[in-house]
């Protein structure tokens, strides 16, 4: 990243120089961005109790890789973590269940969509299915995969290459001894049995794989994590997976 921004810092002053712009502009536009470091820095040590560091550190880099991405979020919340990732974002649609804090991300974020509703029945239901999304963004304080059950039961476009992260707590209930009791993780039971703690990590991958192929993916990377003893991060880019020429 640090070489990326290298020749933007040295070279782009002069590069808006050389095409018009005036010295005072250039001025207002480094102290903006001064100003708006010093804000989210003011900011971090919050967002750093809310989420790993890795996690802010691999998402950031997600959203700095994929230009001007459209972004589904899931649980906007309170719109921190959209400070230090997804304000470079094309657009998107973020969701949340709670009324103030579904007004704020639409102060937030004026070229979103933003539903206040409960993300996963609107999912179930259809919901955005004329957008493609580049990012999904799963925090659902719980188990990921009705989420990505909902999406892939659900006739929706995707580009040829997008990207999913997840913040996942199902390692929590997990945890408990109560991996049986959880319809999306019964089959894998059957061929894991039910202490699922120590290789859960495994077992997203896993799953992560088979809600791919339903949609006509592959897993072509993958990054994953335990970011405290119940929560799980993990980051997987969905590749399309091209049909074979037929043979004459």
């Amino acid at each position: 990243m640090q070489i990326c921004f290298g020749p933007y810092y040295t070279f782009y002053s002069i590069y808006l120089d050389e095409h018009g712009y005036s010295t005072s502009s250039l001025g207002i536009y480094w102290s903006i961005g001064v100003v708006l470091e010093i804000l989210v820095f003011a900011g971090s040590g919050w967002i750093l109790r809310r989420w790993h560091a890795a996690w802010v550190l691999l998402v950031s880099v997600l959203a700095a890789a994929v230009p001007n991405p459209i972004v589904l979020e899931t649980h906007g919340g309170w719109g921190r973590i959209f400070d230090r990732t997804w304000f470079k974002a094309g657009g998107g649609l973020v969701m949340e269940k709670i009324e103030p804090k579904a007004d704020a991300l639409a102060f937030q974020r004026p070229t979103w969509r933003v539903y206040q509703c409960d993300s996963l029945k609107a999912l179930q239901a259809g919901a955005a299915r004329d957008m493609r999304f580049d990012i999904v963004d799963l925090d659902p304080y719980g188990s990921p995969m009705d989420y990505l059950d909902a999406l892939a039961t659900t006739d929706r476009q995707w580009p040829d290459r997008w990207h999913l992260v997840v913040n996942d707590g199902m390692r929590q209930f997990v945890k408990r001894g109560h991996a049986w009791k959880a319809d999306c993780l019964r089959r894998v039971v059957q061929r894991w049995g039910n202490d699922l703690y120590p290789v859960y990590l495994e077992v997203a991958r896993s799953l992560v794989e088979e809600f791919a192929e339903r949609i006509g993916y592959r897993v072509a990377g993958w990054h994953g994590y335990y970011c405290s003893p119940d929560v799980t991060h993990y980051w997987a880019a969905m590749e399309r997976v091209k049909a074979r020429p037929e043979s004459n």
